[in-house]
């Protein structure tokens, strides 16, 4: 975080998927999705990821054609299962038991991966149940092999 009245402590790192219709040509395939695959695609946003998507897979010089925007992943999710588009979702976001998508990693660089953290104001030190939540998302994330060695903030 900037200097300021906030501290933050990261959780973990959640890495992008692609999601696409199952038996999707791309989707059968069964290999890291690339700038290029997601170039040639109908995209559905994520509204609260989309500008990090695009900003993303801009840098690697594609211009996402995104159709359709929804605010959650599931929502996001239940559009590529109708097959109006691909979408490029964080991990965490997507349910990755539903038969109906298929869920495939990105090639690596195509788009970065986020920090989820809690934040707090240094003027208020966290009480006692809150500092319990962040010990128990720490540990769900570590459980859930989330954590990944991140950098110093």
């Amino acid at each position: 975080l900037p200097k300021g009245p906030l501290d933050a402590l990261p959780l973990c790192v959640d890495s992008f998927v692609a999601v696409l219709q199952a038996g999707a040509p791309l989707a059968e395939r069964r290999r890291p999705v690339t700038c290029d695959d997601l170039g040639r695609l109908p995209l559905v946003a994520h509204a609260p990821t989309r500008e990090h998507v695009e900003e993303q897979l801009r840098v690697h010089g594609i211009e996402p054609r995104f159709v359709l925007e929804a605010a959650t992943g599931a929502a996001v999710q239940g559009l590529v299962a109708a097959g109006l588009g691909a979408a490029v979702l964080p991990r965490l976001a997507v349910d990755e038991r539903r038969l109906e998508t298929a869920v495939l990693d990105l090639a690596p660089g195509v788009v970065a991966n986020r920090t989820v953290a809690v934040v707090w104001s240094r003027m208020q030190p966290p009480r006692a149940d809150a500092s319990a939540f962040v010990e128990s998302a720490r540990s769900a994330c570590a459980g859930e092999g989330l954590r990944e060695p991140l950098l110093a903030g």
